[in-house]
C-alpha cells in the first residue's frame, strides 16, 4: 500500500517541511491521476490537487 502523505511539520524529517515562521495550513487531498511503471520495478505516481479538479 502506498498513501501519498505530505505532513509539513517542521519537527519530522519528511520531503514536505513547512518553514516555522509560515502559517499554518490545512491539509490538502490529492488523487491520483496518473501511474506509470518504470524500469527495475520502479513505478512513477502522478497525483494532482484534489481540490483544482
Amino acid at each position: 500500500m502506498i498513501s501519498p502523505v505530505a505532513d509539513g511539520g517542521s519537527n519530522v524529517p519528511t520531503l514536505f517541511e513547512r518553514g516555522s515562521l509560515m502559517d499554518e495550513i490545512q491539509p490538502v487531498a490529492f488523487k491520483l491521476k496518473n501511474v506509470e511503471k518504470l524500469p527495475g520495478s520502479g513505478v512513477w505516481l502522478d497525483y494532482i490537487n484534489a481540490s483544482f479538479e
